[in-house]
């Protein structure tokens, strides 16, 4: 193998075989839907419940053992995973523009929505298996506005009648 084919292995992963669909919260979304400084759009989110951390998990690392096995010999591909944050969050960093079901005037009104995720994982030239997203689907979303009118309780505050 020469330099030239080092550089342009092609990813392995189809994105059909590592598709997965979790219940999450969003995280920072700030580039969600511009680049950011490594011409990527990413966010990360947290699974809801432990069951989709789990699944999240195996996914990912059936994703990376299945890289690992059909990679070429002579390939320059170092299998791991870049999908978790150190906090224990997840993050997709992907090129091209996740579809969401709602319209947002700033990516701040996405943070900590309940979401529905579609994912799947790809790999890139030197072997780093991402996780990207096709959906984003959120749940009855509430605006920026709606959330500052909560009371510290949870509930909204209700109004007084003054009718003595």
């Amino acid at each position: 193998m020469n330099f030239d084919e080092y550089r342009k292995e092609r990813t392995l992963l189809i994105p059909t075989d590592t598709r997965v669909e979790v219940e999450c919260w969003l995280g920072d979304c700030r580039f969600i839907n511009k680049w950011n400084r490594y011409d990527e759009y990413r966010f990360s989110f947290y699974p809801q419940t432990a069951n989709d951390h789990q699944l999240l998990c195996e996914a990912g690392e059936a994703a990376v053992t299945k890289l690992l096995m059909s990679v070429d010999p002579y390939s320059k591909k170092k299998p791991r995973a870049s999908y978790e944050n150190k906090d224990g969050s997840f993050y997709c960093s992907q090129l091209f523009l996740p579809k969401v079901n709602v319209e947002f005037d700033h990516p701040d009104q996405l943070q900590m929505q309940q979401a529905s995720l579609k994912l799947h994982f790809r790999d890139d030239p030197l072997g780093l298996v991402y996780l990207q997203s096709e959906y984003v689907d959120l749940y009855e979303f509430v605006g920026f506005d709606d959330r500052l009118d909560v009371g510290s309780d949870g509930y909204e505050p209700q109004e007084e009648d003054d009718d003595w």
